[in-house]
């Protein structure tokens, strides 16, 4: 009888370790009063050292942007170590992930992603006008400026599959936004607001707006909030300077 006994608790046991094996993996439910630890890092504008020299050509496009370009590894460097310190729980990129769109550039973003990815945090990204088909993605090499091979819509996609188009439970059909449900009652619309690769102006069409409201009763139907995430500003910031920076 005892030996009876055994043999069935071991394939009660089996029985369970299968089924749990069998179980897709749960999405979190979280209360919305619940705290969330997330970051937000806009416009990285990421540019390779492979791609830079210490050269005059170099010095004098520096003076022509208007951001740190050649600390722009060292940013995220430093960002990292945060992220190790910290245990964020959502990391997000919206848009200008990368100095004008250079592959070279986004390969080199993405293992940075991952690293992110790695310690726990749940990351995602959407383009903003850089990032796409640049024909402005440069390198300088011999003291002199030189084109590189920028990205297409698809190869985004496929570069940052893991970072929120992967897991996405909706996607638009005209552009690359999409919506992503890293908890039960919580959600992230990731708008793709870019006009037209590479423009500066933001833009939403009508089938975009039309396909933010099914995503809007996707959500009513599972009581989930949703968190709207867009490379361009929704409201003017300056009366000053607006044009191209908003929606």
């Amino acid at each position: 009888m005892k030996k009876t006994r055994v043999m069935m608790g071991m394939l009660v046991l089996i029985f369970l370790l299968a089924t749990a094996c069998l179980k897709p993996r749960e999405v979190p439910m979280i209360s919305i009063d619940e705290s969330i630890n997330m970051y937000v890092v806009a416009d990285p504008h990421y540019m390779s050292e492979k791609l830079t020299e210490d050269c005059e050509t170099f010095t004098n496009y520096l003076d022509t942007v208007d951001r740190m370009m050649k600390y722009t590894g060292v940013f995220l460097d430093i960002m990292e170590v945060e992220i190790k310190k910290n245990q964020p729980d959502i990391i997000v990129f919206p848009g200008d992930l990368t100095n004008n769109g250079s592959k070279v550039n986004h390969l080199e973003f993405e293992k940075r992603l991952k690293r992110m990815k790695s310690t726990g945090a749940k990351v995602y990204v959407v383009p903003g006008n850089h990032d796409i088909n640049n024909t402005k993605a440069l390198y300088f090499k011999d003291n002199e400026l030189h084109l590189t091979e920028s990205i297409n819509e698809d190869e985004f996609v496929e570069i940052y599959k893991n970072y929120g188009y992967g897991e996405a439970i909706s996607r638009d059909k005209n552009t690359l936004s999409y919506l992503a449900k890293p908890y039960k009652n919580l959600w992230l619309l990731m708008l793709d607001t870019t006009k037209d690769y590479p423009e500066p102006g933001g833009y939403l069409n009508r089938d975009t707006l039309n396909w933010i409201v099914s995503c809007s009763d996707m959500a009513k139907e599972e009581n989930a909030e949703i968190i709207v995430v867009m490379h361009h500003n929704l409201l003017d910031h300056s009366d000053i300077i607006w044009e191209d920076y908003t929606v």
